[in-house]
């Protein structure tokens, strides 16, 4: 009777499958963004002293207006809707205030 098969529950083997599957995405996914992060820092470090500044300095501009855009943004939809409209350029800023400030423990 293969069909009353076919509807029974997961087994526990599928759901630990599952979770394994699940996780091995999940650090998939935090080692391309480490790597990426990696990559942005290793350029920004590469930078002569004056574009180092300027970026920096843009990175930071960019990092306080993010945050007040945030809190003025309602949590939910829009605030999604936020995270979604950032470009490219803006999301590097981001993360190289982000690294900046873990490399120096904030000190300006």
């Amino acid at each position: 009777n293969a069909t009353s098969h076919s509807i029974s529950a997961p087994t526990s083997n599928t759901i630990d499958e599952h979770k394994i599957s699940q996780q091995r995405q999940e650090l998939d996914v935090a080692h391309k963004a480490s790597m990426l992060q990696q990559q942005l820092w290793s350029e920004f470090q590469s930078l002569p002293s004056h574009e180092k500044s300027t970026t920096l300095g843009k990175a930071k501009k960019t990092h306080h207006e993010f945050l007040e855009k945030v809190a003025n943004t309602p949590p939910g939809r829009d605030r999604v809707l936020l995270m979604q409209s950032m470009d490219g350029e803006m999301q590097k800023l981001l993360v190289i205030y982000k690294l900046w400030c873990s490399q120096t423990s904030g000190e300006e």
